[in-house]
């Protein structure tokens, strides 16, 4: 058992005439069961994960693909490869999202 410490809380709990305990033993075990949930959402949702992981690096890539080499590129190239850019944006977002949500759904 772990009583109240602190001079703050020891003064506090001496104005009011009580002292309060906290059973500390079972932390480890509540620990315990936390990180096992989490390590079991991290395994489910662990391709998910990397697939948008994925997205948001080839996203990164590709912006900087055409910032840097904007102007090598025809008028037409550029429109393309900015329609494409848009394209990639959308697709992260949506999974991104979906990821998000499924998530919460398993948190609940």
């Amino acid at each position: 058992m772990l009583l109240l410490a602190g001079a703050a809380s020891r003064a506090c709990a001496q104005q009011a005439g009580t002292i309060a305990t906290v059973d500390s033993r079972i932390f480890a075990t509540e620990i315990l069961e936390y990180k096992q949930q989490i390590d079991q959402l991290n395994r489910e949702f662990e391709a998910q994960t990397r697939e948008v992981q994925k997205l948001a690096f080839d996203l990164r890539t590709f912006e900087i693909d055409l910032t840097t080499n904007r102007l090598n590129y025809t008028e037409a190239v550029r429109r393309e490869r900015t329609e494409q850019l848009e394209r990639l944006r959308r697709q992260y977002q949506r999974k991104s999202e979906d990821l998000e949500a499924a998530v919460k759904k398993g948190l609940s």
